[in-house]
């Protein structure tokens, strides 16, 4: 059976999603396929016990683009932010604790605690992030310039056509740097700022504002989340600016929440595409991307059924797009581009349901309090996350890891049956390659690792599991199709970033094979739960076929 649609997008992750709906905004006929029975990609919540509901992966709001929300009217569709007064609370293992607020005046009062100094240098240290956040927010929602264009420029003025394209990149190229560097006070800051992102680490940043271990503890797991960086690895700092442009909250760096967990947005995402008239096929496989004349015809299903099209975006990730064509049908330059991505998992995921929440050792208490409202990062030391890292470098999981604790159920009671809650734990690092032994065997060692981290700091932790949900980097290959278990997709360290993400020349969301676009979280800008990428690939596709400039 034959059905014809102008776009099929591969995957109702957030990123399809937010495509499908541009492109039926747009006006056309457009097909969400989606392997999984829940839409969301990693932006998913399931009730995995009765009555207990998890973000099961994805954890927290922050980076998702105010201007696609205002767009799709998401807040009309059911989205529903949370916000909170607290931003980290840090527990230390002699028993002090560092709280950093929404409220900056708060902040300073506590860091002043450690240092006097590190307080005064937190107001410069939220400036820069306020500055250098909107300055790369600015890049997001664009595709990068093709740098191949730019530097064969002498070598197109005997043809007019291909001169005009490359006078075009270097346009696009103008335009992104004029953008970038307007946040500044001149080009030389812009100049030093775009140094500092590209080759310093995250303890070469922090040791420019902070003189104190506790202070500059609290900011170090940004600038590793989700990637094979350890605090003093060259680029990780860009990890960190990554993790700090969010204005989902519409404040500069703040996290959020949602009602209903992560999945609130895939479901009002999910909601405003059919409203839109596309249609969204939950629990139903693509098995191949039909291919021929070096164009896309459709996708073929896994039920037999085929869907014509002559436009297919992509939200898996670039390695699996490829099996789906063939590795044959693709330009080999590309594919082995692409086979060199870094995509190195190193994250496990851990979520329970418990019987009450932390009684922290630094703060007690099991009632509601600042130590469960924003997320708990245990890691007290630059060093401690350091020697986690190094665990990896060398095949084996961190046996102290690295945690980020978020408690949802104190943000939406409902994730939880009265007086109980729910706990997601974004743990670091545990290699998706192991030197010795298999994940499949090791599920529960690494699990225990994480429970031991997190009883260190509060000791009626491991009696309040009721259940728990590990998935290891094999496991979120496995469900969620992430290659190696990597969230990204592809690392977001700098050398694949911008125009080198994914591959260099391939920057724009097309692919080798016209019609086939890529519109998932290892394009342009990167990782994390934005929308960036999908909607750029729309309006990319809506371009091409001349529906908008």
């Amino acid at each position: 059976m034959e059905v014809k649609y102008d776009a099929v997008v591969i995957g109702a992750g957030h990123n399809g999603l937010v495509a499908a709906c541009y492109l039926a905004k747009a006006g056309l006929k457009v097909a969400v396929v989606e392997r999984r029975s829940v839409p969301g990609g990693a932006a998913v919540t399931e009730e995995l016990w009765p009555g207990y509901k998890v973000s099961r992966l994805s954890y927290s709001y922050s980076l998702f683009s105010p201007k696609i929300v205002e767009d799709l009217k998401l807040k009309e569709s059911g989205l529903e932010v949370v916000e909170s007064d607290v931003e980290l609370f840090v527990p230390f293992e002699d028993g002090r604790y560092l709280t950093i607020w929404s409220d900056p005046r708060k902040t300073v009062k506590e860091i002043s605690n450690f240092s006097v100094k590190d307080a005064e240098a937190y107001l410069k240290f939220e400036a820069y992030w306020r500055k250098v956040g909107s300055a790369l927010n600015d890049l997001m929602l664009s595709p990068p310039p093709d740098l191949t264009q730019l530097v064969t420029l002498s070598d197109a003025i005997s043809d007019p056509i291909r001169a005009v394209k490359q006078l075009g990149s270097l346009l696009d190229m103008s335009k992104a740097v004029r953008a970038f560097a307007s946040h500044f006070d001149n080009p030389r800051e812009a100049v030093e700022v775009t140094r500092t992102l590209m080759f310093a680490s995250v303890h070469d940043f922090l040791s420019e504002y902070f003189e104190t271990e506790e202070v500059k503890a609290a900011f170090v797991p940004r600038g590793l989340i989700g990637t094979m960086v350890g605090p003093r690895t060259p680029g990780s700092a860009y990890v960190l600016a990554h993790h700090m442009m969010g204005e989902s909250t519409g404040r500069a760096s703040s996290w959020g929440y949602l009602k209903g967990g992560m999945g609130g947005l895939s479901w009002a995402l999910t909601k405003r595409a059919r409203s839109l008239g596309a249609q969204v096929y939950l629990g139903v496989e693509v098995e191949e991307i039909l291919v021929s004349d070096g164009k896309v015809r459709g996708v073929r299903l896994g039920d037999g059924r085929t869907f014509e099209a002559s436009v297919v975006l992509s939200n898996a990730s670039p390695k699996h797009t490829i099996k789906l064509i063939g590795r044959d049908k693709v330009d080999q330059d590309y594919v082995r581009a692409v086979d060199r991505l870094k995509d190195q998992g190193c994250v496990l995921k851990f979520n329970a349901a418990i019987s009450e929440l932390p009684d922290y050792k630094a703060l007690p208490g099991k009632g509601v309090g600042p130590q469960h409202r924003g997320i708990t990062s245990i890691g007290p030391s630059e060093d401690y996350a350091e020697r986690a890292f190094d665990d990896a470098k060398y095949g084996r999981f961190s046996r102290e890891p690295v945690l980020r604790v978020v408690h949802h159920s104190v943000h939406d009671p409902t994730m939880a049956p009265p007086g109980k809650h729910t706990i997601s734990i974004f743990a670091l690092y545990f290699p998706y390659d192991l030197k010795e032994g298999d994940w499949d065997s090791l599920r529960d060692q690494a699990a225990d690792a994480v429970i031991d981290a997190l009883s260190n700091f509060a000791p009626n932790f491991r009696g309040s599991l009721l259940q728990r949900d590990v998935l290891t980097p094999l496991d979120l290959e496995r469900e969620f199709m992430l290659p190696k278990g990597n969230i990204f997709h592809a690392e977001i360290t700098p050398d694949q970033m911008f125009s080198f993400r994914p591959v260099i020349g391939w920057s724009s969301y097309r692919t080798p094979i016209n019609g086939l676009y890529l519109c998932g979280s290892a394009t342009h800008p990167g990782g994390g739960v934005t929308g960036a990428p999908g909607h750029n690939a729309a309006f990319t596709v809506l371009r091409d076929l001349g529906l908008t400039r």
